[in-house]
């Protein structure tokens, strides 16, 4: 198939002098003319443009003067167009003698009639104060959609990082939006920008940008230029009226256009590219994180366990008498605190009743199942675990009145994968469960049994013990019981942490004392925690998150937390920002869906208004970050002082006790990729605590291609040691190794992951990818596109088109019928029970 591709330069082709290309782009196609698979006519015009049913005849004039006719099959009309009608390209209407190059069809002529131009401006300026700024391209978004701020630029480029040089883009009216105005509003962005504009170097207008009004493209324009225009005539039609916007968009439209119709069907292959969430605006690339600074008198110590620092931020003059929990209800009244003092000497205590206990015998290694409704008694619970060598082993608490359940069923199926010795609770949670069996009893019909079991074990209750000790301290000095305690190793195993997963696959990983402490370590130097740190959390304590991410890290530093149920939170999402308001919180952490339920209410409640100018790191993990909700999050705290550079996109998982990495704390702007991932973290190749791989798993190498897609491979000192009585999971998870990389033992995490430029972004899992036709779809993009669908606008249109789901929550069997909230799609039970997995039955 022969075809004509008629590429039209003008005068302005000469601007690519500016650093582009030298000697301009008609220098550029000289010399690619020579290596192209096809002939290039540099400096050629074309004259005439015949179409007729076999195809079209294009006469040219030669850079000499001849006049050539050439025969094509088809034509493409690329840039500028090779014809003059109505508004669309040079004059309003054809001069004495002028002849239109192409002879245009009636369809032509109604369509290209309704594009209509605008000036439109590039303006060259040297600027002094830029030279931090990274070479490419930016948006001035403010100024794009406001038809009002006409003349402000709405794009600018900096081509290379040596370079003082910027290009921007603007719009004008030929009236009083002329070269001047344009160039006075350059000029004053680039001041308020913080930078200087030395001098304007150059400044061009272009009279033929065009636009298509939004009446004529609610009436169709385009889907019929797409579906009668283009291929009508052999006739093709990629850039020139149809650049309707200064994006990438033009050229992938080109591309897509001319692979649609004369490429043959294979797949593209995409160069992979990083852009920022938001515009270039006034405000610039975010600040370094603000340095907290320690308290007066305190230096942070390096302490092997995370018991060694309870026992010094409590010992410490400074430290001892200051809150490190505070517990707070609904309307943000104290409940309960501890200061690191006395949860010192709780946990001694603890300590001691446990491995002087009769009924039942504990010894340093045995496991204990820790179940505990949202409290400070949980927090005392597992400090006197882990000082008297016990291991505790964190559940979720069922609904105690609940007959069975999925939450029960976990328990019991813990309970003797670990082969707990006892389960610690409250007595008050305990009455519960005594009440609830009661109750079960009773209604249970003839022959009925239930579903689930609380394990036969006994019930120590770890809130009583301290009550009569509180009563009565002197009768107890928790320095001797100190004494009597061997210090941990790192290699000794210090909890463990059940992962996500039904009756038959409850994992439990191995979490040593050395990698849990390496993890809050490296938590802390990324987070920039000391013990000025305010941690505000509602995470579920019994979660890596919540625990380690949150209670842990507060406590390392020497910080304070205030910290309320997740239920409550579910509730009432603003006394998360009401709590940070109000307390002057400088760290907080949560899931995607908490900042999607935050962003409804605030949306809902536009007269709130929080102060949260003291936020240093706020990060969003634990499930797949979307740009969505970090982009309008941001927009709608930052009237509330919120900062871009505060939010830090995360990842991590149980099997490296939590953290990984996250997108935080090198003064660059939130980041997403060409199919807008959000950047969760920066890849180091020589950082010591962490090696992160994208691996191809069938040949146990590593892709060195950047922003080939792969499983995520991590190798670190803060990961587990194993599954508890799984070994050869254990094997399969924890013990592998790369053919170029023989000496490290690598974590394989099961996530699907790509590295750009250094910056990391999660694709999918493993488990949840569906191959169609070769391609890779992964679920959480799935339920984004349906999300994100134009006809459905909210939860009750996703319940019309899935019929009816059915909604059962594991923990209390309660039920509904329809989808009426996030709670349910997030698997937090409307009557407020405690179970709070990810699940929908339907």
């Amino acid at each position: 198939m022969s075809y004509a591709f008629i590429q039209e330069f003008t005068r302005t082709s000469m601007a690519g002098k500016i650093r582009r290309f030298k000697h301009g782009y008609m220098s550029m196609w000289e010399k690619l003319s020579h290596s192209l698979p096809f002939e290039v006519l540099c400096d050629t015009e074309v004259l005439r443009v015949k179409r007729h049913s076999c195809g079209a005849s294009v006469t040219i004039k030669t850079n000499n003067g001849d006049e050539q006719v050439m025969e094509f099959e088809k034509i493409i009309f690329s840039g500028a167009l090779g014809f003059k009608n109505g508004n669309t390209y040079r004059s309003s209407s054809l001069t004495d003698g002028e002849k239109e190059v192409v002879e245009l069809n009636d369809l032509e002529r109604e369509l290209f009639s309704k594009v209509q131009t605008v000036d439109y401006y590039t303006t060259v300026v040297k600027v002094n104060g830029f030279e931090h700024m990274p070479k490419g391209f930016y948006y001035f978004e403010e100024f794009m959609e406001d038809p009002a701020t006409i003349g402000q630029p709405v794009a600018m480029q900096k081509f290379f990082d040596d370079t003082d040089v910027f290009l921007f883009w603007s719009y004008g009216n030929s009236a009083d939006i002329k070269g001047s105005f344009v160039a006075k509003c350059v000029t004053d962005i680039v001041s308020c920008m913080g930078g200087t504009a030395q001098n304007v170097l150059l400044q061009r207008r272009f009279k033929y940008f065009p636009h298509v009004s939004s009446e004529d493209m609610k009436d169709g324009f385009y889907e019929r230029f797409e579906s009668q225009l283009q291929g009508f005539q052999n006739t093709y039609y990629v850039g020139g009226l149809l650049a309707f916007e200064l994006t990438e968009r033009n050229a992938s439209y080109s591309i897509e256009t001319v692979c649609k119709h004369f490429a043959i069907d294979v797949e593209q292959t995409v160069t992979p590219y990083v852009k920022r969430l938001f515009p270039l605006s006034r405000n610039g690339n975010p600040s370094p994180p603000r340095d907290l600074g320690e308290l007066e008198g305190v230096q942070f110590p390096d302490l092997p366990s995370l018991d060694g620092y309870l026992e010094y931020w409590g010992i410490h003059r400074v430290t001892k008498k200051k809150a490190i929990y505070t517990w707070i209800n609904e309307e943000g009244k104290i409940m309960n605190r501890r200061t690191y003092q006395e949860l010192h000497e709780n946990a001694s205590h603890i300590a001691h009743k446990l491995l002087t206990s009769t009924k039942p015998v504990i010894k340093p290694g045995d496991r204990i199942i820790l179940v505990h409704l949202p409290g400070l008694e949980f927090i005392d619970a597992f400090f006197g675990c882990i000082r008297a060598g016990v291991i505790p082993v964190p559940v979720i608490p069922p609904d105690p009145m609940q007959r069975g359940g999925q939450a029960l069923l976990k328990v019991d199926n813990v309970s003797k994968v670990c082969s707990a010795v006892a389960i610690l609770s409250t007595s008050s949670y305990h009455a519960a469960v005594r009440a609830g069996y009661v109750k079960n009893i009773l209604t249970l019909a003839k022959g009925q049994k239930c579903s689930a079991q609380w394990p036969d074990l006994p019930w120590i209750h770890t809130e009583s013990w301290i009550k009569k000790y509180r009563r009565n301290p002197d009768i107890f000095n928790s320095d001797n019981v100190l004494s009597m305690m061997t210090k941990p190793q790192p290699s000794d195993l210090c909890f463990l942490q059940f992962t996500s997963g039904s009756t038959g696959d409850a994992k439990g990983v191995m979490i040593t004392h050395g990698a849990l402490i390496h993890n809050v370590k490296m938590m802390k130097k990324v987070y920039r925690s000391t013990s000025k740190t305010v941690l505000i959390s509602w995470l579920p304590q019994y979660h890596d998150m919540g625990l380690i991410g949150g209670i842990f890290t507060a406590l390392v530093s020497g910080g304070t937390s205030i910290l309320f149920s997740p239920m409550t939170f579910i509730r009432n999402p603003l006394l998360w920002l009401q709590t940070i308001s109000e307390n002057n919180g400088t760290h907080s952490a949560g899931p995607n869906f908490a900042f999607e339920l935050v962003i409804r209410r605030l949306e809902a409640e536009k007269g709130k208004v929080y102060d949260l100018s003291s936020m240093i790191f706020l990060m969003i993990a634990a499930e797949p970050v979307r740009q969505k909700t970090v982009k309008r999050f941001i927009e709608l705290t930052q009237p509330f002082g919120f900062l871009e550079g505060a939010l830090a996109p995360g990842y991590g998982m149980a099997e490296n006790s939590v953290y990984i990495c996250c997108a935080f704390g090198e003064c660059k702007p939130v980041l997403i990729d060409w199919q807008g991932r959000v950047c969760c973290g920066y890849v180091e190749q020589d950082n010591i605590d962490i090696d992160i791989r994208i691996v191809d798993a069938d040949s146990l190498t590593e892709y060195q291609d950047d922003g080939a897609e792969g499983e995520i491979w991590i190798s670190s000192p803060s990961s587990g040691v194993g599954y508890w009585g799984n070994e050869e999971m254990s094997q399969k998870t924890f013990c592998n190794q790369l053919r170029n990389h023989p000496n490290k033992m690598f974590t394989r995490t099961g996530d699907l992951g790509r590295i750009i430029d250094h910056k990391l972004f999660i694709t999918g899992r493993i488990k949840d990818l569906i191959i169609v036709a070769g391609r890779n779809i992964y679920s959480a993009d799935v339920e984004k596109t349906v999300e994100n669908s134009s006809e459905v606008q909210n939860h009750e249109d996703l319940g019309r088109i899935f019929h009816c789901l059915l909604y059962i929550c594991r923990g209390c069997s309660y039920s509904e019928r329809h989808l009426n909230s996030r709670m349910l799609c997030c698997g937090w039970c409307p009557r407020g029970c405690s179970y709070s997995e990810r699940h929908l039955n339907s």
